[in-house]
């Protein structure tokens, strides 16, 4: 993760956002890493229909997967998702990318 992203969450208390590939092709997915209390971030991942515009209202039957999981720092999530495979350094600022946050 970029140190600016990173910095977005550990001092500025804001959320980041990302992109990232769907568990099937007919979807679309997002990352939010939102700070939680103290140290700890919480990982939100949600998934929608392709056909389903991000930065509209979503009602939540057009979300098809929603999980949430708390993590002690940033780091512990970051390395998290790097054991998955994603690529940290997408994320941004919420208003720089399309996503339903």
């Amino acid at each position: 993760m970029r140190p600016e992203i990173r910095n977005r969450v550990t001092m500025l208390d804001s959320m980041v956002t990302a992109e990232v590939d769907a568990s099937t092709p007919d979807r679309r997915a997002w990352l939010m890493i939102e700070p939680d209390q103290g140290e700890s971030v919480v990982l939100v991942e949600v998934e929608t229909s392709d056909d389903v515009e991000p930065d509209a209202y979503l009602a939540p039957e057009d979300l098809v997967e929603v999980r949430r999981t708390t993590f002690a720092s940033v780091d512990a999530a970051v390395t998290h998702l790097d054991g998955r495979g994603v690529d940290t350094d997408t994320f941004e600022a919420p208003w720089d990318t399309d996503n339903p946050f």
